[in-house]
């Protein structure tokens, strides 16, 4: 993601995201298990619904609802 020219610097990071079906119901059981938002949930064109939270152990975690959708899950063959 690219930051504005006037933006602080920061230090870059990796963060993984976990696909969901319904990024609201998903956040609802955040902070009933514990965690927090460290970025509410936004809508990005061309992409969905995404937030993230810090893991148990302070990792961040993204949440990400696709506005396109997923690929279907299936087990890759040998050397995919």
């Amino acid at each position: 993601m690219q930051r504005a020219a006037a933006a602080p610097k920061r230090t870059g990071v990796w963060i993984g995201y976990i696909s969901v079906t319904d990024a609201k119901t998903t956040l609802a059981t955040v902070e009933p298990a514990g965690g927090k938002e460290r970025a509410p949930a936004r809508d990005f064109p061309n992409r969905g619904t995404q937030a993230i939270c810090p893991d148990s152990e302070g990792s961040a975690v993204g949440i990400l609802q696709s506005s396109s959708g997923d690929p279907i899950d299936d087990e890759p063959d040998a050397g995919e």
